[in-house]
């Protein structure tokens, strides 16, 4: 175990003949090149180097030690594809090759490793569609493909993964629909679809998934009504992002009963109507923004904490930190558009 010692160089060549090495820990240096010379026993049960400046490809020898649990290459220069030969590890339970270069499609032969518990591939150059074969991995419980180039729709075999606490699959170029059987992933703590071409409308199974700590769906296609049925998500605390839309209709009110929500940020879509008094009522909210929709009328009271940013761009709002409603104005309802223009003084 060298781990955080600011070793810096290649590794020697003559590490190729400690044959019967266990556990490898190089993590946090500033070790370069291959890792070829370490690879050579077919002993291992964990393997990190994490955090150094390694090149070249993955060595297809990692594949060769069948008790490797814990493979961790993440956070380097590694290039080329993921070797095949990792399916031949058959205790593997996690891999992390996040934050490299690392290209071509999640080889099938992965669909092998039945015990994997986390996958993290994040910030590649991985393509393809998302594997279909994931969904007879029945222990996963983090999916992280973010920040590369996959495409094509979610396989709906992925919701037959009911351990799922963590899928991250923003950043890449996802479409088709958000399917209902997404309310089948009863343990998930974090889905994020950020930054994708998702389309048709956010399915009200989501509701489901009441052990949800962080949703956000932001910059994809979205369309339709916010389903009332978020309003179920009573352990939602991080996030709610579902900005940069195209959804319609009102707020609904019970969005407001989320009493854990820290952020909620409903910007740039087509929403209407005025904003629910119960969203202003929301002791735990440190952020909101609900900027650039069509929504109308009077800002009462509980808004006035928000700066103007949080709802500008929504020329029917007035009151609150913006001006002051016109007698007009005044007299309509929170939750009414006001049909006549707002004059200045």
């Amino acid at each position: 175990m060298l781990y955080s010692n600011s070793l810096e160089g290649n590794l020697p060549d003559e590490l190729v003949n400690v044959a019967n090495l266990t556990r490898v820990n190089l993590s946090n240096n500033k070790l370069n090149g291959s890792i070829a010379p370490l690879c050579s026993s077919h002993s291992f049960l964990s393997f990190d180097v994490t955090n150094n400046a390694f090149d070249g490809p993955i060595p297809r020898e990692l594949g060769l030690s069948p008790s490797l649990q814990r493979l961790r290459l993440g956070n380097n220069h590694f290039t080329g594809t993921i070797p095949g030969t990792l399916g031949g590890i058959h205790q593997l339970s996690l891999v992390d090759l996040s934050g490299n270069s690392v290209t071509g499609s999640v080889p099938a032969e992965l669909s092998f490793c039945k015990k994997l518990t986390h996958i993290d591939l994040n910030n590649n150059f991985l393509s393809g569609p998302i594997p279909s074969w994931l969904g007879s991995l029945a222990n996963l419980g983090e999916l992280k493909l973010s920040f590369n180039l996959f495409s094509g729709p979610l396989p709906r075999e992925l919701f037959k993964c009911y351990n799922l606490l963590v899928v991250s699959l923003d950043n890449n170029i996802l479409n088709g629909t958000l399917p209902l059987e997404v309310g089948n992933l009863a343990s998930l703590n974090v889905l994020n679809l950020n930054q994708n071409q998702f389309y048709g409308a956010v399915p009200p199974t989501i509701g489901n998934l009441s052990k949800l700590y962080e949703l956000r769906l932001s910059r994809n296609r979205f369309n339709g009504e916010i389903p009332i049925e978020l309003g179920e998500l009573r352990n939602l605390q991080s996030v709610l992002d579902l900005s940069y839309n195209n959804l319609s209709g009102e707020i609904p009110p019970s969005i407001g009963t989320l009493s854990k929500l820290e952020a909620l940020d409903l910007s740039h879509n087509q929403l209407v109507g005025g904003i629910p008094l119960q969203v202003g009522s929301m002791s735990s909210l440190g952020k909101l923004n609900v900027s650039y929709n069509n929504l109308g009328g009077k800002l009462e009271k509980e808004f006035s904490r928000w700066p103007v940013e949080t709802f500008m761009g929504n020329v029917r709002l007035c009151g609150g930190p913006l001006n002051h409603c016109n007698e007009d104005e005044s007299s309509h309802l929170l939750g009414k558009i006001n049909t006549i223009p707002y004059l200045p003084d």
